[in-house]
């Protein structure tokens, strides 16, 4: 291991010069790669929310997740379901396959 760090030592010009021009091209590298403010990038998730002022959680499920889980079960495409019951609050979140509505 010493004789990286003499041989390095020894050539400390040559070392920096090195270190220098690698940052000098990787950040022309960097400048010159192609770039985009604000890719569109789909994400293949939907989440459904209902509120519902003065329902209790126990009823927010059985009235309102457990009917919209029935119904959005069939989607094509469906990946995963998750769903939430709450005071005043019901929601579904959706995650579909990539590519499912192409």
């Amino acid at each position: 291991m010493t004789g990286i760090v003499d041989w390095a030592a020894q050539r400390a010009r040559m070392v920096i010069a090195f270190i220098v021009l690698s940052l000098v091209i990787g950040g022309f590298a960097y400048w010159s790669l192609p770039k985009e403010g604000e890719p569109d990038i789909e994400i293949p998730a939907l989440f459904v929310s209902v509120q519902f002022p003065g329902i209790s959680a126990e009823d927010s499920e059985s009235l309102l997740v457990k009917p919209m889980e029935t119904e959005l079960a069939d989607l094509d495409g469906l990946k995963k379901m998750s769903s939430t019951a709450a005071e005043n609050y019901a929601g579904v979140a959706l995650e579909f396959e990539f590519g499912w509505d192409k």
